[in-house]
């Protein structure tokens, strides 16, 4: 089983990103880019790919050493994709307006969109805490409940004596 982070999108749409290592992204770098909307990056790829192949030929070099270099780049630039190719769709998602709903653990892409998840819950309720986590939590003073305001939590601070006799209607003790 594979772990997704589900999304949820403006006009319902859901899209399911898998968390780790991305193969599509490995083997197919500045396509995969482009079919999932990551346009700054797919095109800037396709750029350096098409300037490293030209710079041969206008620099005057040529032989195996260029060519090593070149297929050294492309393996770097395919692992660099590889390792952060789900993240960048994540960031990618979120800033076309999709919302975090919540994780799931599915065999494939199409179980994880099936899965139910609760639209309601915020995501981290969606996600199912570790066993212990809760009470370690309360431990520490934390509480997972609505907190109300101590009566004088606004901007003013409480006013001493002087200011309380200069208030209509206030009188110090004394």
């Amino acid at each position: 089983m594979k772990r997704y982070k589900i999304y949820k999108g403006p006009f319902r749409a859901k899209e399911a990103v898998k968390q780790g290592w991305s193969w599509p992204a490995f083997l197919f770098t500045s396509i995969w880019a482009l079919v999932k909307h990551l346009w700054v990056i797919g095109f800037c790829v396709i750029a350096a790919s098409v300037a490293l192949a030209l710079a041969p030929e206008f620099l005057q070099m040529g032989g195996t050493e260029v060519d090593r270099l070149i297929n050294i780049v492309g393996l770097i630039v395919a692992f660099v994709f590889g390792a952060n190719g789900n993240s960048w769709r994540e960031d990618n998602l979120l800033s076309r307006g999709f919302k975090y709903v919540g994780m799931v653990e599915a065999a494939n892409v199409d179980e994880a969109l099936s899965a139910r998840i609760d639209d309601a819950a915020e995501p981290s309720q969606a996600v199912q805490s570790p066993a212990g986590v809760e009470p370690a939590i309360k431990d520490m003073g934390f509480t997972s409940g609505a907190t109300t305001a101590p009566p004088n939590a606004g901007n003013r601070p409480t006013p001493n004596a002087t200011e309380r006799a200069a208030i209509p209607g206030e009188t110090s003790a004394q």
